[in-house]
């Protein structure tokens, strides 16, 4: 059964990895209700809420999810990975500023789909190159 602890240590091992060091990273399990309702997304495996002035982030995490259960590191990258990504999301959030209002919600959708999409893809990179290099498995 995973541990809080694991999941903590592992954070500290990856965070200098990803270039994230400087930020206070803290972690907790959650259930599904609790994720749902701070994504407002059904079926959400982990949420990271990030303060980015002050470089403190939580990560949460449902133990019970089926994604959780089948690679639980594959889905602390992705949420780490947010991490990594928060100044461009920032800053591509910022550009809908200048959007005509009728095409904000069509083009903000966009956004988020390549973004969530961008930091999958780095996720699975990193715990590929991870266990390649451990001599373990490769990632999905």
């Amino acid at each position: 059964m995973l541990t809080r602890g694991e999941v903590e240590a592992t954070i500290k091992t990856w965070a200098p990895m990803m270039r994230i060091a400087d930020w206070q990273i803290d972690f907790s399990f959650a259930t599904a209700l609790e994720i749902k309702e701070r994504t407002g997304t059904d079926d959400s495996v982990a949420h990271c809420a990030r303060q980015r002035l002050i470089r403190q982030a939580l990560i949460e995490m449902n133990p019970e999810h089926p994604e959780v259960k089948e690679d639980w590191q594959k889905v602390l990258a992705h949420e780490m990975y947010h991490i990594v990504t928060d100044d461009y999301n920032y800053h591509a959030d910022c550009c809908t500023d200048f959007i005509p209002e009728e095409a904000q919600q069509t083009i903000t959708d966009q956004l988020n789909l390549y973004y969530e999409r961008m930091v999958e893809d780095l996720a699975k990179g990193f715990i590929g190159a991870l266990r390649v290099e451990k001599g373990g498995r490769p990632c999905r």
